[in-house]
């Protein structure tokens, strides 16, 4: 007997308006979280590169990677900053200090249905920023911290965990919220 089920069209069809939705919910997160300020975010400290150089640094790294589990999808101004959607489950945030053109924080915004369908891609957004906020970082520097942070394996588990991480006076945090369907993987200059 035959089994029936969805065909390849209408499952295409259905990830696509998941993707179209979870982006939605993903650039209202980072345009809210970035709309208020980060306790940990000191206006007087910011990286050495603006926002408009942030996006450089992605797509080139992006482009460097040879791979095709990240891409740049979409990149906008947004008040204070840039948004940078790398896959459908991922945005890239810059946020400039208001008073100076620098960036003082860098968040990656997921997903949390990127555990499901996105591993891969979840997996080298956190390199990625890692890799464009600090680029003295070793490859074994950048194992090390997403180690620390308890990011080095995709699992449900990152739902609901925080870790807190700082190398070469940048400082990374992690935090999986369950009830919000999202992950964030910010970067501040300490």
């Amino acid at each position: 007997m035959e089994k029936k089920g969805l065909s390849d069209q209408q499952k295409k069809g259905c990830f696509g308006c998941f993707g179209i939705l979870a982006v939605i919910i993903i650039a209202v997160a980072v345009i809210t979280t970035i709309a208020i300020p980060s306790n940990d975010v000191k206006a007087d400290k910011t990286f050495d590169f603006t926002a408009k150089e942030f996006e450089t640094r992605v797509t080139q790294a992006v482009k460097k990677t040879n791979s095709s589990f990240l891409d740049i999808y979409e990149s906008k101004d947004i008040k204070n900053g840039r948004q940078i959607q790398i896959s459908d489950y991922m945005l890239l945030s810059a946020k400039e200090s208001e008073d100076e053109n620098n960036v003082s924080l860098v968040k990656l915004a997921a997903h949390s249905d990127s555990l499901i369908w996105q591993q891969k891609e979840l997996q080298n957004a956190f390199y990625l920023v890692l890799s464009t906020v600090d680029e003295s970082l070793s490859v074994s520097q950048k194992y090390a911290v997403l180690e620390e942070l308890g990011l080095s394996k995709i699992s449900n588990d990152l739902q609901d965990h925080e870790g807190q991480y700082t190398i070469n006076e940048v400082q990374y945090y992690y935090k999986g919220d369950i009830e919000a369907g999202a992950m964030y993987l910010q970067a501040t200059p300490k």
